[in-house]
């Protein structure tokens, strides 16, 4: 008995259906970026133009990466971690000493009028502009590029409000 072509050809339609849908999911997963690669993280902000060095916290055992931006130095911590791996979520921190003091007003005034960045005072008397980023899953090299530039251009208007020169 002879198969028709047309059902021969099924198979193999079959098969490349099943490829093309299932492929690009795995193509995503490979260039995926999540707290569990800080060196991935770093080599963003190096790619972006920034110095990144990769630590470890001595208080946590957690990664951090320090960089510079803006004209001051800050940092992206590393949260929700096993022993120092397996990290759930970064933080983007700014920590910085003032000539002038900074009432909390003022820090009310842009916790309540921005999205990005959450500022208050250290128990050191440092202000800080802080924001929290879910890297559960993975996000997108584009995803980590445009929250990076977020964070940079939320805290450049940061330093201008509370009056920072570098």
């Amino acid at each position: 008995m002879t198969i028709p072509y047309r059902l021969r050809a099924l198979p193999l339609a079959l098969a490349i259906i099943a490829l093309a849908a299932f492929a690009p999911q795995a193509a995503r997963a490979q260039l995926l970026i999540d707290a569990n690669n800080p060196e991935g993280i770093a080599q963003v902000l190096r790619d972006m133009g920034y110095r990144a060095q990769v630590e470890t916290s001595q208080s946590t055992g957690n990664p951090i990466i320090r960089t510079a931006g803006e004209g001051v130095n800050w940092d992206i911590l590393f949260y929700g971690c096993a022993e120092g791996r397996d990290c759930r979520s970064i933080q983007y921190i700014v920590s910085l000493r003032l000539d002038r003091p900074v009432g909390l007003e003022k820090l009310n005034e842009w916790n309540a009028n921005k999205t990005v960045g959450q500022a208050y005072i250290a128990d050191n008397g440092a202000v800080r502009l802080k924001q929290l980023t879910s890297m559960t899953g993975g996000v997108s090299r584009d995803a980590m590029e445009a929250g990076m530039s977020l964070w940079l251009r939320a805290m450049g208007e940061f330093l201008d409000f509370v009056g920072f020169r570098a």
